[in-house]
Order: C-alpha cells, then structure tokens, then sequence
C-alpha cells in the first residue's frame, strides 16, 4: 500500500490518522485547537434523545454508578433548562438489568435493591450474562448478526433476548 500523501518526503511513521485517512478516501485534520471537552457530546446526546434505555449490572458499584449518573442527568438538564433551552421530556427513560447471572445470590438481591430503588423505571426482564454476547462485542456486531446460528449457547442467547 502507497504512504499517504505527507509521509513519503519525511519518513514519519504512519499514524493511525493515516491510515483511517487511506481506508476512509481521506479524512482532513482539525488543526490547531483543543478537542471538545469530554462531556460535550454526552451532553449533545442527552439534548438529542427521546429516549434512555441504561444497562446496569448488578454489582454494588455499577448500581451506585448508575444511580449517580441519573442524578448527573438530572441536574444537567435542569441547568440546560435554566439556560433556555426548554425542559427535556423523554418518552421512554428505563434501567435494564445486565451480565446477570441468575445462579448468584448477589445478583438477585441486588437487582431486587435496583427494582426498590428504580421502581417502575426498572424493566422487569434481564439480560442473562452470556458468552455469545461478549462473542458478538468483540467482533463489533450483535448476536443476530453472528454466524454461529444453530448452537445451543446461541439459542439460549436469543430466546434470552427475545422475551
């Protein structure tokens, strides 16, 4: 493969820039100027979404995490609404229990403190901890898309998720 253009003359190291620019037909660098604080495009996204689905698994610190967070998003909102930028209405705002494995006694009683604590905004089914799932993350896809269709661990996999 060629170099891209600007690193034949200087033999730099290609960069991973470089090669995103090669495969992607050339991408143009933003120069000079900080990047956008961390938090700018969450809270772009929280602006933008009509709806929140948050996984949780039922670990003591994912749970706090959680709960944090929506205290997070509720004072973010309220300072954005103070600003006047109207109030944000969600159609849908819920916390799914994730990475649940049901033959823990932590797990349970954990997702039974989330259902206490989260009430109606709690769904009621949770997603199994499963190897298919973390099979599917790796290579960037989700378990429809896997070709290993037919296994038993996918099958359990999917009728898993489709409750």
């Amino acid at each position: 493969m060629k170099r891209p253009q600007g690193c034949e003359a200087t033999r730099t190291p290609w960069t991973a820039f470089d090669w995103a620019s090669r495969a992607c037909g050339g991408l143009r660098r933003r120069s000079p100027g900080p990047t956008a604080g961390p938090g700018n495009g969450s809270l772009a996204v929280l602006r933008a979404a009509n709806a929140l689905l948050i996984p949780t698994p039922p670990s003591t610190v994912d749970f706090a995490s959680t709960a944090h967070f929506l205290r997070m998003v509720v004072e973010v909102l309220e300072v954005l609404e103070d600003h006047g930028l109207g109030p944000r209405g969600y159609h849908f705002l819920r916390v799914v229990a994730t990475k649940v494995d049901e033959a823990k006694s932590a797990h349970t009683q954990i997702r039974e403190m989330m259902q206490a604590v989260f009430g109606a905004d709690m769904l009621a089914a949770s997603l199994l901890d499963s190897a298919e799932i973390d099979n599917a993350n790796v290579q960037l896809r989700t378990v429809y898309e896997l070709a290993g269709v037919g296994t038993k661990t996918h099958e359990r996999c999917r009728n898993n998720l489709d409750v």
